[in-house]
């Protein structure tokens, strides 16, 4: 699921990165996997959620509720055109925006997802 999530971003035309970026542009996004938080206690199957990250800038405080909506919608279109996997338990946690300086902000999408791992 993680690897439909950033197909769906990048054939959305979202400008997405794997990796950390110290200063970035506008609107490029950094797309991770948040902590993973389970107790195992046996060799069982296990359903998981899973907790990813998309964070991004953003100097446009006007624009930033639409473009979240946007980018939501066209990912979960997405989802449910090209994805099969678990896509019934995908959801959004909600934007956190919080103020950088000036007119940027810095803006964390969070999604959840359940999985099932063997342990």
């Amino acid at each position: 699921m993680i690897k439909d999530l950033y197909d769906a971003l990048i054939a959305c035309k979202y400008d997405v990165s794997l990796l950390p970026q110290e200063k970035r542009p506008d609107r490029k996004m950094v797309f991770r996997l948040a902590d993973i938080d389970i107790e195992v206690s046996d060799s069982n199957l296990y359903t998981m959620p899973v907790y990813v990250e998309l964070e991004w800038n953003d100097t446009k405080p006007l624009e930033i509720p639409t473009y979240i909506k946007t980018l939501c919608q066209e990912v979960e279109e997405y989802l449910y055109d090209h994805s099969v996997l678990k896509r019934g338990s995908f959801q959004w946690q909600g934007p956190k925006i919080e103020p950088k300086g000036g007119s940027q902000y810095n803006i964390i999408l969070r999604a959840m997802y359940l999985e099932e791992i063997q342990v």
